[in-house]
């Protein structure tokens, strides 16, 4: 892995990136293989969603790339995450591990998730995320954490992207 240090406009600093991975910054008319984009979202969760990556990666020859986007409050500066990055990307490839699948690790710090994600997200990404498809979800009553990822889905999607749930397989 190599540590790189990429900002814009002082709200996405990229601290960890993997060596094969670009994200937005491809070049236009270069053929790359397909990234399937898992986000890191809580341990349990990414582990189901890495798993799904890995198996659509086997069907797919894509390459599964693990994108941990961390919000750093105002009051820190951006540089100084309240978590240390060296420990981030160490729990990330350990959970990577566990789930016994290669995947490319991203740590980027940032200010605001979504600005964030569409900065850094190709278009049209393929991006695998553990939803929740409860049947009290039409109710209301699936709140918290599930409910925060099930949003996150429908803002990837209403950006362009193709949200997978990890469910699938």
């Amino acid at each position: 892995m190599a540590a790189a240090y990429w900002a814009s406009e002082f709200s996405l600093i990229r601290v960890l990136e993997s060596e094969e991975w670009s994200g937005g910054e491809a070049a236009e008319g270069v053929d790359r293989p397909l990234d399937i984009i898992v986000l890191h979202t809580s341990d349990s969760s990414t582990r189901r969603a890495l798993k799904t990556a890995s198996t659509l990666a086997a069907e797919l020859s894509a390459r599964v790339h693990l994108v941990a986007p961390r919000v750093v409050p105002y009051p820190l500066d951006l540089h100084t995450p309240q978590v240390p990055v060296s420990f981030t990307a160490h729990q990330l490839r350990e959970l990577a591990a566990d789930a016994r699948v290669d995947a490319a690790i991203d740590v980027i710090l940032c200010r605001d998730l979504m600005s964030t994600l569409s900065q850094v997200l190709t278009p049209k990404s393929l991006i695998v995320l553990d939803e929740s498809h409860s049947p009290w979800w039409g109710f209301g009553l699936m709140e918290g954490w599930l409910g925060r990822q099930n949003r996150l889905a429908r803002r990837l999607r209403a950006l362009g992207h193709q949200v997978v749930a990890a469910d699938l397989f």
